[in-house]
């Protein structure tokens, strides 16, 4: 019933084409390796860029490892998806990159092809199985959740779709539909019942 989203799904079959299958698997180093980005972590704040050609990501050691996954992935979404210095682009340009790295953050912390839906996942699991801040496991739980009602939503209006009457039959309209639909009748000479 889950459905990704076209992010969601880029990312996995990423993941899943270089062989990161398993939790277990997103480790900073092999997901930086398998991307071709160079990667550290040193005592300064986040950031990554493009130099001379080769792509690298810092994080700030200083934090915790759920904080630095979290670095990691946000930059991780900067080196592959877009390009320029957010210091010199428009702030709607700029917050959008954001938007979208938050996203990404999310989707590639805990894609959707290492969740086990057959399970009650809550947001404390996610958050130890996928080794991410309580904020991050929250953002994709509610994001799961949305989903899933979204996808039962539209297959309870389909099947209300099937049982509807159909909008010729006039048997069961009102008193004033059947007077309309026979005055156009009339007026454009076309019979619908």
């Amino acid at each position: 019933m889950y459905t990704p989203s076209h992010l969601e799904k880029w990312i996995s079959d990423r993941f899943i084409q270089m062989e990161i299958l398993y939790p277990s698997d997103l480790k900073r180093e092999l997901i930086a390796k398998v991307f071709e980005v160079d990667y550290e972590s040193d005592l300064s704040p986040a950031f990554s860029g493009v130099e001379e050609g080769e792509s690298f990501i810092v994080t700030d050691n200083r934090l915790s490892s759920e904080e630095q996954n979290e670095q990691f992935y946000h930059e991780l979404c900067h080196v592959l998806l877009h390009e320029g210095n957010q210091n010199s682009m428009f702030q709607m340009f700029r917050l959008k990159q954001e938007f979208d790295a938050h996203l990404f953050t999310m989707y590639a912390s805990i894609p959707f092809h290492m969740i086990d839906f057959s399970t009650g996942n809550t947001i404390r699991s996610l958050q130890q199985t996928f080794n991410v801040p309580y904020h991050i496991a929250k953002s994709r739980f509610e994001d799961i959740r949305r989903k899933l009602f979204i996808a039962s939503k539209q297959i309870t209006n389909r099947r209300k779709k099937s049982h509807e009457i159909s909008p010729y039959n006039l048997e069961k309209r009102s008193t004033e539909t059947k007077r309309l639909i026979m005055q156009l009748n009339r007026q454009v000479g076309y019979k619908t019942i």
